[in-house]
C-alpha cells in the first residue's frame, strides 16, 4: 500500500513539471503564431499601399488583444481617433471593414491576438505609394511592432526605412 502511494507521488511531481513545461510551450507556440500574422498583416497593409489609391496602415496600442489595419482616406497618417476606454479596438468616427460606403472616411479592420498575447508597442505606420513606412505625422516610420506573451516572452516585428520587414 505504502509503494502504490510512493508511486503516485512520483508520477504526480513528473506532472507537475512537464504540465509546466506544456503551458510555456504552448504560449511561446502562440506568440510564433501571432508574429507571423503580424508580420505578414504587415506585408499585406505594404502590397496594399502600392495598388491602392489611398495610403493603408496599421495601429498597435499597448496592452491590447487586438490592432487594426486602416485605410488611411483622408491621408493624414493615422487611424481617424484611439482607441476608447477599455475596449480593444473600438474607434469612434471610424468604418469597420468590409463595409466602408464613405470614401472620406477611415475604414478599419481589426485583428484579434490568440489568448495569452498583447500588443507591447504604441504604433501608429502607414505605408506610402513607394513602400517607404510613414509614422503619424507622415514622417519617416520605422518601427518595431512588440508583441508579448503572459510569461513575458517577446517577439518583434520590425520595419526598416526602407520599408523591408522581418521578425526577431
Amino acid at each position: 500500500m505504502v509503494e502504490t502511494l510512493v508511486v503516485f507521488v512520483i508520477i504526480a511531481i513528473l506532472m507537475g513539471f512537464s504540465l509546466r513545461w506544456l503551458i510555456n510551450t504552448l504560449m511561446d507556440y502562440r506568440l510564433r503564431v501571432a508574429v507571423y500574422e503580424l508580420q505578414n498583416h504587415v506585408a499585406g497593409v505594404k502590397a496594399g499601399s502600392l495598388t491602392k489609391a489611398h495610403p493603408v496602415g496599421i495601429r498597435m496600442e499597448p496592452n491590447r488583444t487586438c490592432y487594426a489595419i486602416f485605410e488611411d482616406r483622408d491621408r493624414n497618417c493615422r487611424i481617424g481617433s484611439t482607441a476608447t476606454g477599455d475596449q480593444d479596438c473600438v474607434y469612434p468616427g471610424t468604418q469597420t471593414a468590409p463595409d466602408c460606403p464613405d470614401p472620406n472616411t477611415d475604414c478599419v479592420r481589426v485583428v484579434r491576438l490568440p489568448s495569452t498575447v498583447k500588443t507591447d508597442s504604441d504604433v501608429s505606420m502607414v505605408f506610402d505609394r513607394k513602400g517607404y513606412p510613414r509614422d503619424a505625422l507622415c514622417g519617416l516610420g520605422m518601427s518595431t511592432l512588440r508583441l508579448v506573451n503572459a510569461i513575458d516572452s517577446q517577439r518583434s516585428v520590425i520595419v526598416d526605412r526602407y520599408g523591408r520587414i522581418r521578425t526577431q
